[in-house]
C-alpha cells in the first residue's frame, strides 16, 4: 500500500511542524518528509504573497489621490458659462470613475452657472 502524503498534508490544519516528520515507519519517512517540506514551502510562499499584498497599498493611495483631484479651471469656466444637463452627466461619469471632488466641483459650477443666468434673466425683466 502506497501512502500519498501530498494529498493528506493540505487537508491538515496549518501548523509549523507536522507530526509526519517524525513518522516511525522508515519506508514512509522519506515520502512524509519531502511532502511536509513541500507543504511548508507552499505555505511560506502563500504567506509571503499575502504579506506583499497587504503592503501593496499604492492602489488605495492612488484611489484617494484620484478622489481628491480638483476640477480644471477650463472645465470650471466652460461649465459656468454653458451650464446644462450634459455637465451633470459628465459629473456622474466622473463620480463613477472615482473622481469624487471633480464630480462635486462640476455639479457646483453647473448650478452656479444656472444661478448666474437666472439672476441675469430676473435682472433683465426688472430693469
Amino acid at each position: 500500500m502506497q501512502l500519498d502524503f501530498t494529498r493528506v498534508l493540505p487537508a491538515e490544519p496549518d501548523q509549523t511542524e507536522y507530526p509526519y516528520t517524525s513518522y516511525r515507519y522508515t519506508r514512509h519517512q522519506v515520502q512524509a518528509l519531502t511532502a511536509a517540506q513541500e507543504e511548508l514551502i507552499r505555505q511560506r510562499r502563500e504567506a509571503i504573497r499575502m504579506a506583499a499584498a497587504k503592503e501593496d497599498k499604492p492602489d488605495t493611495e492612488l484611489a484617494l489621490e484620484k478622489a481628491a483631484t480638483p476640477l480644471n479651471i477650463e472645465w470650471k469656466i466652460l461649465t459656468f458659462l454653458f451650464p446644462g444637463m450634459l455637465q451633470l452627466i459628465f459629473s456622474t461619469a466622473f463620480k463613477a470613475e472615482g473622481y469624487d471632488r471633480k464630480a462635486k466641483d462640476l455639479t457646483r459650477w453647473t448650478l452656479l452657472g444656472f444661478g448666474f443666468y437666472t439672476l441675469l434673466l430676473i435682472g433683465a425683466f426688472v430693469l
